[in-house]
């Protein structure tokens, strides 16, 4: 069963909600072009006064995680937060299910989760500042992980860089293979409605 983001899908406001279907211009463009790149600096969000729907815009909850995105070659996968640190090591069993994953590059969020499915952030933040193996191993257990993808920024020997979000999206859905830990963020034509929505579910749990 899909873990729960109820609990933080009523924490969608309008600094997160939206993403325009033909726009890629938060990222760099130096970083583009390369067959298979080394590094990408992750998209980040922009203000706006409120929340709104319009046509050329969809809508995805903000997942209370870690950015991470996800570089698969060769059947090895490796991990890097928003500040650029390699994570891999310190999340194994996600970074062996993201390996099974077709070569690219995938945009997503770690989450963690609460025993009744909801996200946890503190849970979360017991596990990025460990390096203790042993340490890191129990806790992969005891404490195991998601990750979730709305993005892919390059798939097999192809950059998908300026490629319009609607198309990387419909990539990202053929490609993608979602599994126990591993998940594609849900997405919503309808901003308003969908803010209205989680606020009613937080509003009842």
């Amino acid at each position: 069963m899909l873990p729960s983001v109820e609990a933080d899908t009523a924490r969608l406001s309008s600094t997160a909600l939206s993403g325009h279907i033909d726009s890629m211009s938060s990222r760099p463009e130096e970083l583009s072009g390369q067959p298979f790149p080394a590094k990408l600096a992750p998209m980040l969000l922009q203000l706006c006064k409120e929340p709104f729907t319009r046509e050329g815009w969809i809508f995805e909850p903000k997942l209370d995680g870690m950015r991470c995105i996800a570089y698969v070659e060769n059947g090895r996968a490796r991990l890097f937060s928003k500040p650029g640190r390699d994570i891999t090591e310190t999340f194994p069993t996600l970074s062996k299910a993201l390996s099974k994953q077709p070569t690219g590059v995938y945009d997503g969020e770690i989450v963690a989760h609460n025993d009744d499915g909801s996200v946890s952030f503190e849970r979360l933040q017991g596990r990025w500042a460990l390096l203790n193996t042993a340490e890191i191993s129990r806790e992969d257990r005891s404490n195991p992980v998601s990750f979730y993808a709305f993005d892919v920024l390059h798939l097999g020997a192809d950059s998908l860089f300026r490629s319009p979000l609607l198309d990387r999206r419909n990539m990202l859905e053929s490609n993608f293979r979602r599994a126990e830990h591993v998940h594609i963020v849900e997405q919503f034509s309808d901003g308003i409605a969908h803010l209205r929505f989680a606020g009613n579910r937080s509003s009842k749990a």
